[in-house]
């Protein structure tokens, strides 16, 4: 008897001190400097006189962070966003991946006479050169402790236009795509 009872206390404290091991070795959160911040990272960098790694994922980290972003999209398993915040439905996120073109042509039958071609140019994922981030930033300016919590993401690609003079295409800007966001309720947030 003396004995279970020295065996009940000794588990007691071992239980005891792994709980107060574990609470004061817990980090906590720092403070929180902004509840939401959006900025883009660039994946894909073009320069060739930069460090590979300068705004640049390897290519094939690149490609599958791409097709993850876009499958995960396509697939209907996740609630998916325009920029402005509006819920999608899965031909709206289909008709994302396809970019209305319209061309000006003289007619086969009346030369003196234009006809319009509207057509869809499919997104080259290769296209796909940033991710777009809204994130919720910690900062603890007594050990300088920084860190993020992301809330949402969405691939960017470039946007051109093409000189009608001389058919160059020249960058117009960027575009995301669409968002996906970690936190169900922040949609409706930014909507306030």
């Amino acid at each position: 008897m003396i004995h279970s009872i020295n065996l009940s206390k000794i588990k007691l404290l071992i239980t005891s001190a792994i709980f107060l091991l574990f609470i004061s070795c817990s980090e906590k959160t720092p403070p929180l400097l902004t509840e939401k911040i959006e900025y883009d990272v660039s994946i894909k960098n073009d320069d060739e006189n930069t460090n590979w790694w300068v705004q640049n994922l390897e290519g094939a980290t690149r490609e599958k962070i791409v097709n993850v972003l876009v499958n995960a999209a396509l697939s209907g398993k996740y609630k998916v966003y325009d920029y402005d915040n509006n819920l999608l439905d899965n031909k709206e996120i289909e008709l994302i991946f396809k970019q209305p073109v319209s061309y000006t042509l003289p007619s086969i039958s009346n030369p003196d006479v234009d006809s319009v071609i509207n057509t869809y140019n499919e997104i080259d994922k290769r296209d796909i050169c940033k991710i777009i981030f809204l994130e919720k930033w910690y900062f603890d300016e007594k050990n300088l402790n920084f860190s993020k919590k992301v809330i949402g993401y969405g691939p960017v690609i470039k946007k051109y236009t093409v000189d009608n003079e001389t058919g160059e295409k020249i960058l117009k800007g960027y575009m995301p795509l669409f968002w996906i966001y970690l936190d169900d309720s922040y949609p409706s947030k930014l909507k306030n």
